[in-house]
């Protein structure tokens, strides 16, 4: 699942039928038309939030300035640049609901709420061993380095280095420190690492569903929509509710360290 369908699952969550996504199925000029929108009447997502997540106009937000139901034709307030085209894929956010901007901010603040409970795999074999050097800056992503072992030049398998002659040196910048060196052998780093925060919204987000889902539908609900909702204590009781739920998730995703590791803060 990417960032996109995370953030669309929890607008369902919380704008529910407000809450639109679709194809362009043609341009006139500057305005978008869907025929998927043409049942919903004039001025419907007016001041409405008209987001491109996929295509030729990927990325770019403008607000609705007025709607046409002939058409399903979404006037923006000013144009796209470059322009959207037919075949792009869009969502259509509730001027009374939340910002794409903060969805995508709810995402990001449940990866960082699990960073010291759900733990990936992680393997690296980028580093070579070069003669007298004795430190290696650590490749990022890295949480904790539980075994590293190395491969001679001609060598068809890895062999573990003993974990009394490896250690982690702190610092702004992590190394490795090793006893002997074998040059030219390549190093492979095995260890935990953090999910990766998605970058864009074709991004994989790391996270299991069940739980990102849960909690970034709790944290929208504590921020402040737009418009006429202000029934604040209605938003923190379903916020509560949710947060129940993606605490029951954290639960199931908890994962123990692996023996002999050493923590590697990030770089």
């Amino acid at each position: 699942m990417n960032r996109a369908q995370v953030r669309q699952n929890v607008a369902r969550n919380v704008e529910g039928r407000n809450f639109v996504v679709g194809t362009i199925t043609s341009m006139n000029v500057n305005n978008p038309r869907c025929d998927s929108l043409a049942y919903f009447p004039n001025d419907n997502f007016n001041d409405s939030e008209f987001f491109v997540y996929a295509g030729t106009a990927i990325g770019q937000s403008r607000r609705v300035s007025d709607f046409l139901q002939l058409n399903g034709e979404v006037v923006p307030l000013s144009a796209f640049a470059p322009n959207a085209v037919a075949g792009d894929s869009f969502e259509i956010h509730p001027h009374f609901g939340w910002t794409v901007e903060q969805f995508n901010a709810a995402i990001d603040m449940a990866h960082y709420a699990v960073e010291d409970i759900y733990l990936l795999d992680k393997v690296d074999e980028s580093l070579t061993m070069i003669v007298d050097t004795y430190e290696y800056t650590i490749p990022a992503g890295f949480r904790y380095l539980s075994k590293v072992l190395y491969k001679p030049i001609g060598a068809t398998y890895f062999t573990e280095i003993s974990v009394l002659e490896w250690r982690v040196i702190p610092g702004a910048t992590k190394k490795l420190w090793l006893d002997r060196i074998y040059d030219g052998a390549t190093l492979r780093l095995v260890g935990q690492g953090q999910a990766t925060l998605p970058a864009n919204d074709a991004a994989t987000v790391q996270l299991p569903e069940r739980y990102v889902v849960a909690k970034a539908t709790a944290l929208v609900l504590a921020m402040q929509p737009g418009g006429e909702i202000s029934d604040a204590r209605e938003r923190m009781q379903w916020a509560a509710w949710w947060e129940q739920q993606a605490d029951k998730e954290m639960v199931r995703m908890r994962t123990a360290v692996k023996p002999n590791s050493r923590i590697v803060e990030s770089n």
